[in-house]
């Protein structure tokens, strides 16, 4: 092979150019580069290092390390014992601000492999602790927002809710004042009375089921997702909401596919999601109506896997005009003291973060709107189906 280089003459030519390299190359990498003797005296200072600590090469070199606010952890104690060392320590420039640095020190050694020098690279990360401290705080606002919007929701069941149990409270002292007076009269029909308190028992368990489902759906719960049992999650959050609804004329059609596929998300904030829709459906609809909820299995593409849960009502419908802005925060079309304009840009946040998307539009043969949301399967079931 023509002008073919071999091992020996590389080696050769790369002892002949070893300052070249080192000028050309280490002086212009973008990040922090020092070398150390084993005392720990400067010999080398790159040009990025200027920049980040604000000296000038002539300024540090032969000084000792320190200087860079280089105190704790002992880095050369790592060198002279032929460790590397890898690690955030504070640094500090001339002008004596510090910063947080990810630094990574390695020995230099000699022709018989012993430490001779320290190289040491740093790469600042002020700007990077800044932005993690910027996203954490937008996550515990997010949380904060999330929290407020669903107590919010909540201020609004409470009343339904205590609606929901008084009847069968009622019902339940009635029917223990009647045994009480059989039984001080001496009349008691044990058939009866044990019929008169599995009613009782059946009253009571219903209380507790919506009193428990109000006080999981306010606690405040990790976002961790998994799978999750679909038609469970609607039925749950239906408890909250369906009673009162009908009470004032408003009729639930349910059409739920049956054996679906789990699907992968959080179930509070889904339950969150579908209160909302069903409580606003309601909203629309003041002289009674219908909500249909439905789910299937739309075939949206041929890569991933959906579950749709299809929201929809017998009201006037979406003003064309208004379609566009309907999930934007805090516009609504309520009236004033009505709804906090957030509860639809809120869901549509939920939902996008558990990897689905919250679409809404008229329905196209009758009066009325509907809501989509579209979920993706779950992951453990998917890779079920290919195995």
């Amino acid at each position: 092979m023509k002008n073919a280089i071999n091992w020996d003459q590389l080696i050769l030519g790369m002892k002949k150019t070893t300052k070249e390299f080192i000028e050309n190359v280490l002086e212009n990498i973008i990040e922090s580069i020092v070398v150390t003797n084993l005392d720990g005296y400067l010999v080398f200072f790159n040009k990025y290092s200027e920049e980040m600590f604000e000296f000038k090469a002539r300024e540090v070199l032969n000084r000792h390390i320190v200087i860079l606010g280089v105190k704790t952890p002992d880095v050369l104690h790592h060198i002279r014992r032929d460790e590397t060392f890898n690690g955030e320590i504070t640094l500090k420039t001339k002008s004596g601000r510090t910063f947080p640095a990810h630094v990574r020190c390695v020995p230099l050694r000699d022709d018989r492999d012993r430490p001779i020098a320290m190289v040491g690279l740093a790469r600042d990360l002020t700007k990077e602790k800044e932005k993690q401290r910027i996203d954490d705080e937008m996550k515990r606002l997010k949380a904060e927002l999330f929290q407020s919007e669903k107590m919010s929701l909540i201020g609004t069941l409470a009343g339904e809710v205590a609606h929901e149990i008084n009847n069968p409270l009622g019902g339940l002292i009635i029917s223990v004042q009647m045994l009480l007076e059989d039984i001080e009269k001496g009349e008691l029909d044990l058939k009866m009375a044990l019929e008169e308190l599995r009613g009782i028992e059946n009253d009571a368990r219903r209380c507790r089921n919506i009193t428990r489902k109000l006080l999981d759906f306010s606690r405040r719960m990790p976002e961790e997702r998994k799978s999750l049992d679909l038609t469970r999650v609607i039925e749950d959050a239906l408890i909250l909401v369906q009673r009162q609804a009908e009470i004032e004329n408003i009729s639930f059609v349910k059409r739920y596919v049956e054996n679906l596929p789990p699907v992968w998300g959080n179930s509070n904030t889904l339950q969150q999601v579908i209160i909302n829709l069903v409580k606003n459906a309601c909203d629309v609809m003041p002289r009674g109506g219908q909500i249909a909820i439905s789910t299937r299995i739309p075939k949206v593409d041929q890569q991933e896997s959906w579950i749709r849960i299809s929201i929809a009502d017998t009201g006037p419908g979406i003003p064309h005009d208004l379609v566009d802005r309907l999930f934007d925060p805090f516009f609504t079309t309520k009236e004033g003291g009505k709804g906090t304009g957030l509860g639809l840009a809120v869901s549509k946040r939920i939902v996008e973060e558990q990897g689905g998307r919250l679409t809404c539009e008229n329905l196209e043969k009758q009066t009325g709107a509907v809501f989509h949301i579209l979920l993706p399967v779950s992951k453990a079931h998917k890779a079920g189906e290919h195995q």
